[in-house]
């Protein structure tokens, strides 16, 4: 079987999954139902068609939800099936682009790095998240834990 390596975009809707051989995309998938109910069915499917060596996932900023479940998910895979797993922020995979985060809010990337949450125009054009064509392993963090930006209450 084809070795390959896994990312999920789990911090919006549709969930975003590709797969990368040799670091190029191969295959992509996108599914608009709740992660919980499609994780498993997605890692079952992929792991009959292929040798998933390592997942990795968006751990931050976007639905809380989403990274948590995502999080759980591949950290069991990894103790149980030998699976490496890596996180990427969210900006990585939409070119920099404020992320929705809740009651009419968003997260930006500010210049120095840190993240912050506002509201933005609403012309302002946001980015959709993409799958990059060529996974840059160089960005990918072996520090999988989530990153939660907003506050416990709001």
């Amino acid at each position: 079987m084809q070795v390959v390596d896994v990312v999920v975009i789990c911090i919006s809707s549709p969930v975003l999954v590709g797969v990368y051989c040799n670091d190029e995309l191969i295959e992509t998938m996108a599914r608009d139902e709740k992660i919980s109910d499609i994780l498993p069915a997605l890692f079952e499917e992929l792991m009959a068609k292929y040798t998933v060596a390592s997942a990795t996932y968006t751990n931050s900023p976007g639905s809380f939800l989403g990274i948590k479940l995502t999080y759980i998910f591949l950290k069991t895979l990894s103790l149980t099936q030998d699976l490496k797993v890596y996180a990427l922020s969210g900006f990585h995979v939409n070119n920099n682009a404020p992320i929705r985060a809740y009651m009419g809010k968003y997260f930006i990337k500010q210049k120095d790095g840190k993240i912050t949450i506002s509201d933005i125009p609403i012309n302002e054009q946001k980015s959709e998240f993409t799958l990059p064509k060529i996974l840059n392993k160089t960005i990918l963090s072996t520090d999988i834990d989530p990153i939660y930006v907003s506050p416990a209450v709001y």
